[in-house]
């Protein structure tokens, strides 16, 4: 009875294993299919020759696999072989390798590349265990390798096996903050950041990456930045970037940053003076070291000064203008910074001369001597004298003196001749540079006997008309210095050196002429 079983079960199996084959390959010869059907799949498989194998096949269910199926394709060749850990690392990071099919205890190189083609450096060796095996050995991914693949090279020192393994490296990605986001020029911001190349140079460029960086940074051992700042550069007010580059790392970072206006003040040092003085400049606010040009009621043409602002943007009795005759009334100076190109104004009033002038006599007749003395003129100018003036001109020059350094000066000597009305003779002083005027008056007495003294202004001419105007001499000119034995009635030596200025009075009055026969 067992053996019927037994011999049934073989039956059934045998079967169930027909129909199996038969579903899946069309039948074979003798076993549930016929032997026609395998002769037209073999036909049809004869029928197309030129069809390549199939690689891979598609995955028809999740979670199943490729298989490859072109084995000619499949290293077939047993060897070494070499794993990286991590394939993908950063710049300064450590990378560990593992390996097999080594030579037992055989020193093993290791060898980075940056491609096939390099040479590579030599980053270590280790000896293969008993079974040809590698562990325990790691290199660090250097800071010149910003991007891109790598390949790493193992060697057996006899060159009897060698296998490499391709890593990538993985771009740094930095990060920058400021201290400040909004301030002025000249301004010291704050900085910190992080993701650069250890020990990096990160040079920090303003708006754009050409031209000279306007700071250059240091990165720390981790690649970051602490305890560093920047100046605020010139640029445009409002928004600006500044842009961060790592000498190794390559990638720009940019922190915005909102530039404000300068609001500079300029001034003269005084508000008002007089033409052949000197003035100077004070300013603030203005950019750090930044030259100022001041110009003059006009920015038209060349300024009349420049001044260099100190690292606070400030300036104090700088530059020096001295004014000129030509210039009076109110004027406005203008001051231009040239690298922030901010400007501001301010006025300076220049004031006329207004000298005074005194004759050595108030009163007398026909003959007597006049000598002028004038204070406030201009410095070493040119006085004319002109008997018979008005507010509104004319008149005659009789005399002229040359002032000091300090715009006083006498002289003139002029007599009055008997041709004189009687009355008050008004005299109007001039000076040539300042044009300042000054009048003195001289009361004409009448002559108790007839006189004739000649008008001796006629045809005159002052001795300084085409010499250079130079400070007078230190002493009155003297009959016995004088040529003819009569002292020179128009040069006058300076006030400050000569003798004391007399009051005018009538005892001035020079003895009367003998009466002309």
């Amino acid at each position: 009875m067992k053996k019927i079983l037994i011999i049934v079960g073989a039956i059934a199996g045998l079967s169930l294993l027909t129909g199996v084959l038969a579903n899946n390959f069309g039948g074979l010869p003798g076993l549930g299919g016929s032997g026609d059907e395998e002769i037209v799949n073999q036909a049809d498989q004869t029928a197309e020759p030129s069809r390549s194998p199939v690689a891979a096949t598609t995955p028809t269910k999740p979670g199943s696999t490729d298989v490859v199926t072109d084995t000619s394709k499949l290293n077939t060749k047993p060897g070494a072989v070499i794993v990286l850990n991590p394939a993908v690392a950063a710049p300064g990071s450590s990378v560990s390798v593992a390996g097999t099919g080594f030579d037992p205890r055989a020193q093993v190189d290791f060898y980075l590349k940056r491609d096939a083609k390099d040479k590579g450096t030599n980053v270590g060796y280790i000896a293969a265990d008993k079974g040809g095996g590698l562990g325990g050995f790691s290199f660090t991914i250097p800071e010149s390798f910003a991007g891109g693949t790598f390949l790493v090279e193992a060697r057996q020192h006899d060159d009897k096996q060698m296998a490499s393994a391709q890593g990538s490296v993985r771009g740094l990605t930095p990060t920058v903050k400021l201290g400040e986001d909004t301030g002025k020029v000249g301004d010291t911001i704050s900085v910190s950041g992080k993701g650069f190349a250890a020990r990096e140079t990160v040079k920090v460029y303003f708006n754009s990456l050409t031209g000279e960086p306007v700071a250059t940074l240091q990165s720390d051992g981790g690649g970051g930045l602490n305890k560093a700042s920047v100046k605020v550069p010139f640029g445009a007010a409002g928004d600006n970037t500044f842009l961060f580059v790592g000498d190794k790392s390559q990638a720009p970072v940019a922190a915005t940053f909102f530039l404000l206006n300068l609001y500079p003040v300029g001034e003269p040092s005084v508000y008002s003076t007089k033409a052949d003085n000197d003035v100077s400049f004070n300013g603030t606010d203005f950019g750090p070291n930044e030259n100022v040009r001041v110009y003059l009621n006009s920015t038209a043409g060349l300024p009349i000064a420049v001044v260099q602002a100190g690292a606070d943007g400030s300036f104090e009795r700088a530059g020096k203008f001295h004014i000129p005759f030509e210039l009076t009334g109110k004027n406005t100076l203008i001051f231009v910074g040239e690298q922030s190109q901010t400007a501001t104004t301010a006025s300076i009033d220049i004031l006329p001369y207004t000298p005074s002038a005194n004759p050595s006599t108030y009163g007398g007749g026909p003959g007597t001597t006049i000598t002028f003395y004038g204070t406030d003129f201009g410095r070493n100018e040119v006085v004319r004298v002109f008997v018979g003036a008005t507010k509104q001109g004319g008149g005659k020059e009789i005399a002229c003196f040359k002032t000091d350094d300090k715009g006083s000066g006498y002289g003139g000597n002029y007599t009055i001749p008997s041709s004189a009305q009687i009355g008050s003779l008004g005299f109007r002083l001039v000076g040539d540079k300042s044009r300042g005027t000054a009048d003195a008056s001289v009361t004409v007495q009448a002559s108790e006997v007839p006189v004739q003294i000649p008008d001796q202004s006629q045809n005159y001419k002052c001795p300084f008309d085409g010499e250079p105007q130079q400070p007078q001499s230190s002493a009155p000119a003297s009959p016995q210095n004088s040529p003819s034995g009569q002292a020179s009635p128009q040069a006058s030596p300076s006030p400050s050196s000569a003798s004391p200025k007399p009051s005018p009075s009538a005892s001035n009055t020079p003895a009367k002429p003998s009466p002309s026969r």
